[in-house]
């Protein structure tokens, strides 16, 4: 059996460096949302949905075909983006949604709630959970709020969760937030906060996220040389 990475701020350091690639053409997604944060036009609203979601291939013209694999379907052209999409995001007026997290420290429960409320508001567009891109599209308008999920990150996240000793969580019902997401959360939440004891600093959910990968890539290289 290969030996698995273990978490040390040398590490986290290293995972951080190897995101200096990509810190350009993310900076140019955060300064999008920045510069056009509000959803009153359509253009605005196609061009982030489409960006941030084919930069993270999470767009949302992805259709699941088989179990967890996903592909493109181009041949619906631009219909979903501009019929669909920018409509509904319109009518739907969700920057009141986003007036919520514009404070210092926004309440968790009113984040996952937002986060559910515009998978579910996706999900009437496409019929699936595009938690991934609304979590990735969220991050971008509030980069210290939303952490980023996709299958990396949720597998990393919950093996540092148990390497940390965190205790395994009650599941429950509940309307306001992704069944699925929101315990991701719990589990970001407390891994970043044992890596910041590590690091002797608060880090970011980039941050976060850079280690996630690091981690999923490191256990990915040790297990094909095992």
């Amino acid at each position: 059996m290969s030996e698995k990475s273990t978490v040390t701020a040398d590490f986290v350091r290293a995972a951080i460096d190897n995101y200096a690639p990509w810190k350009l053409g993310n900076d140019v997604l955060y300064e999008l949302c920045a510069t056009h944060p509000y959803h009153t036009e359509d253009a605005v609203i196609i061009g982030k949905f489409w960006l941030i979601g084919r930069s993270y291939a999470a767009a949302i013209e992805r259709r699941r075909v088989s179990g967890d694999r996903e592909v493109s379907e181009d041949y619906r052209g631009d219909d979903i983006y501009t019929k669909q999409l920018a409509p509904t995001i319109r009518r739907n007026m969700i920057d009141r949604w986003f007036d919520a997290l514009k404070v210092v420290e926004p309440v968790p429960a009113t984040a996952l709630q937002i986060h559910k409320t515009l998978t579910d508001l996706l999900h009437r567009i496409t019929g699936m959970d595009n938690r991934s891109l609304v979590s990735k599209y969220l991050h971008f308008h509030f980069p210290a709020v939303y952490f980023i999920y996709d299958s990396r990150a949720l597998t990393s996240v919950g093996e540092l969760y148990r390497q940390f000793g965190g205790k395994p969580l009650r599941s429950a019902g509940c309307d306001v937030a992704d069944l699925k997401y929101a315990p991701f959360w719990t589990h970001c939440e407390f891994v970043s906060s044992k890596i910041a004891v590590l690091m002797e600093r608060k880090i970011t959910p980039r941050e976060l996220d850079c280690v996630l990968v690091e981690w999923w890539a490191s256990n990915k290289r040790k297990k094909h040389r095992g």
